[in-house]
């Protein structure tokens, strides 16, 4: 009687239905997809690269100086071969036949990163990763980002929301 009048009202709770499909899926391998990956796939590496040619003064790095940070910058290659894979970006020249070989950016190479720092140093830009970094941080459970999203020595928008939020959680009110 009792089960009777429980299946009046919750009829969805006594029913049990079970199944197990053993479907095999037939995985299709899409060409775009495919090659967007294997171009994006030392985009970090080159941007270190590109780092470290424009700290230099001359704009310039000599390639025997660069193959010894293989290993830093976690190269799937040696340096030469990355720069002779990606010649839009790197250009070898030789400043004199005493001099070694010398590695520089491209002038496309040179005008994006130009306009990238145009846009990173804009306001508008800037308060916008202000707020969503802000965001970021009032969703994480620690009120605090991982280490492996912070870059060392990058000075930007994520070192002025640390900057931000640092201060104002001194102060008791929340990044908004």
């Amino acid at each position: 009687m009792l089960s009777m009048e429980l299946w009046r009202r919750f009829p969805h709770r006594l029913l049990l239905i079970r199944s197990f499909v053993d479907a095999r899926i037939k995985w299709v391998r899409d060409p775009y997809l495919d090659l967007a990956v294997e171009r994006e796939k030392n985009l970090k590496e080159i941007l270190s690269l590109k780092n470290q040619i424009l700290s230099s003064p001359s704009k310039s790095l000599p390639l025997s100086s660069l193959s010894p940070l293989k290993s830093h910058f976690n190269l799937p290659t040696s340096t030469s071969k990355l720069f002779q894979n990606y010649p839009s970006i790197f250009s070898p020249f030789q400043p004199s036949p005493s001099l070694p070989l010398h590695v520089k950016l491209t002038p496309q190479a040179m005008t994006l990163h130009k306009e990238e720092l145009a846009i990173h140093n804009s306001p508008p830009h800037r308060n916008d990763v202000v707020n969503r970094l802000a965001k970021l941080l009032m969703l994480t459970k620690a009120d605090c980002l991982p280490t492996l999203l912070q870059e060392e020595g990058e000075e930007g928008a994520l070192s002025m929301t640390t900057r931000l939020r640092s201060a104002s959680t001194s102060k008791g009110f929340p990044v908004n």
